[in-house]
């Protein structure tokens, strides 16, 4: 339930249903610097740039099983203490993974943070590029120039949560968990061993670069040109 006279970051696709987005559109801080050196016919032309990290989470990211639908054989037991529903449940027996065929129809809260997250609740880690031009005139007609790209790459800072468990300066980016499989949920029985990454919402984004967020590292690269005036 959104204020419509509210102010909310831009979004590509603005949080709606689970899996329909949770990154923000914008970069709220970036810097490029560029310098040059030329010494006769020699030129060095250093950059950088940098980007603070954007901002992500939405309120719908974890789908769950109401215990109280038909779930075929329930556990024993009832739903009072089990961890899947902390704020007590309406009725039904706990939940039972192994013969359960309940649909998955409702939005649960995100077990980390025990609430329904807003919108942009988590920061994305900075990115710094660095790279390197050279360029050498051979004659008044012929110049070379040598292009060395993402000489530096680097991801640094954002927030610190459990799934950010890849932490490192080649993770630069936290995405929807749906958009590969959906997390677990309360879809699960109590003592099972659960893989890290679905127990959570959100998760390290290791896929193609992508410059409407902070992405992964880009690649260095190497380009070589040879400019002849006729």
């Amino acid at each position: 339930l959104y204020d419509p006279n509210a102010a909310y970051l831009p979004y590509s696709t603005f949080p709606g249903p689970i899996g329909s987005g949770v990154n923000a559109y914008n970069y709220p801080y970036v810097a490029t610097l560029v310098l040059n050196y030329k010494h006769d016919r020699l030129s060095i032309t250093p950059s950088f740039q940098f980007q603070a990290g954007n901002r992500y989470g939405a309120p719908l990211t974890t789908p769950g099983i109401d215990p109280a639908s038909t779930c075929g054989f329930p556990l024993a037991g009832s739903t009072l203490g089990d961890p899947r529903y902390p704020y007590g449940a309406a009725g039904g027996g706990p939940y039972n993974a192994n013969h359960g065929h309940c649909s998955v129809g409702l939005s649960i809260p995100d077990p980390y943070t025990g609430q329904f997250d807003a919108i942009g609740a988590f920061r994305e880690p900075a990115q710094l590029l660095g790279h390197l031009r050279i360029g050498y005139e051979i004659s008044p007609r012929m110049s070379v120039t040598l292009t060395l790209a993402n000489l530096i790459q680097t991801c640094f800072g954002g927030q610190t949560t459990a799934f950010t468990y890849y932490r490192s300066n080649n993770v630069c980016s936290y995405g929807d968990l749906t958009n590969a499989t959906a997390p677990v949920g309360n879809a699960y029985n109590p003592g099972a061993n659960i893989q890290t990454f679905l127990k959570y919402p959100y998760m390290p984004a290791f896929s193609v670069y992508n410059d409407l967020t902070n992405s992964v590292n880009t690649p260095f690269a190497a380009y070589l040109s040879l400019r002849v005036k006729i």
